[in-house]
Order: C-alpha cells, then structure tokens, then sequence
C-alpha cells in the first residue's frame, strides 16, 4: 500500500492516501468508545489523530516527488537531498507523536507501539547520546529494493548497528499494518453495543 501510494499519479494518490484505512478505522473507533458523546468525538486528541494522519499523507507524497526528481540528479540541486531527509525525520517525529496521542489520551486508550518508528525517532533522531542511541552518521536514499529514505547511525564496538533502519517505505508499511490491527483488534474489544 505505501509503495503504491508513494509512487501514483496525483489523481491515484487521492484514492490511495497512506493513511485512508487507518483514519477510517480510527473514526469507528471513535465513535464507538463513546457513541452518545459528541464531545469525544471533536475532544483534542481526536482532532490531532486525525491531523496527524492528514501530514504523514503529505510526507510520503513530498518524498515521492522529491525522488522522482532525482534522476538524473546532477548533483547541482542540493536542496533535493536535505528535503528528502528533513521530510524522513518529519515522518518519524509525527509519526511517534501519533502513535502517543493513540496510546496516552484517556479519550482515545489505545495500546499500540511500532518499534521501528519509536528506535528510528528515540535513537537516532531525538536521542542519539543516550545509551543506546546513535547519531546518524551517514543516509541514504537510492535503493533498488524500494526501501526509500535510509537513517543510518555508528556500529556497536565496531561490529553491528544498534539500529538498523529498513527505509522509510518499509517502516511505514510496518506503521500502515500496525495501525490497522491495532484500531480492528480494539474495536472488535469493545462491547458490541458500542461498535454497531
């Protein structure tokens, strides 16, 4: 779904927005935690979910118009590469700050975690002189396998990364399928009075 999204035409990503089902999902289950309760419903935390899921459709896109960009990259536009990695991090902060407001908000008390986004935004984004963070020491973004954007950071005792990021496609897929479990497995938790 990610990797369709991010390389369709304009008109095709309309139909295929990264976070469609999710946001469709998360509006279900919304409604039934408190169906009576318009106030639920437009509470703050339901207002930045669903503001959450409108940027991370807005990233994915950018970084896919931004590499199509890049062939042939002469090398002369360097503002291309710098877009490409600040709209990676970007994924990754609003895409931890997403997965917090689902999990923290007492409206919303959701448990979910995504353990790519959480190790690629704590370690090697926002953490990376604690303990088992990284700084990012290198990135890249040309992948045959379709990966896309790539975080890298230092190597444990000169031997293995303490994390290895899979690309901004791949992790956003993980993201994409995590969601949708999640908001199907807790709708399918509450009482049936309140899902119908």
């Amino acid at each position: 779904m990610v990797e369709r999204a991010m390389k369709a035409t304009d008109q095709e990503r309309e139909t295929l927005k990264f976070c469609r089902e999710p946001k469709d999902l998360f509006e279900r289950y919304i409604r039934a935690r408190k169906s009576n309760d318009i106030e639920v419903r437009q509470h703050d935390a339901a207002v930045e979910v669903r503001t959450r899921f409108e940027q991370l459709d807005y990233l994915l896109r950018r970084v896919a118009d931004l590499e199509e960009l890049k062939f042939p990259w002469t090398g002369t536009d360097q503002d291309i590469p710098m877009m490409v990695r600040l709209y990676t991090e970007c994924f990754y902060y609003t895409s931890a700050r997403l997965l917090a407001v689902l999990r923290k908000s007492p409206v919303i008390a959701l448990e979910i975690d995504c353990r790519p986004i959480t190790d690629i935004r704590n370690l090697l984004i926002e953490h990376p002189e604690g303990p088992d963070g990284q700084p990012i020491i290198s990135w890249s973004w040309d992948h045959e396998d379709g990966r896309g954007p790539v975080l890298e950071g230092r190597y444990a005792d000169g031997l293995l990364r303490v994390v290895v990021d899979q690309g901004l496609r791949r992790n956003a897929e993980t993201l994409y399928r995590t969601l949708v479990t999640r908001f199907r497995e807790g709708l399918n938790q509450l009482p049936q009075s309140e899902t119908s």
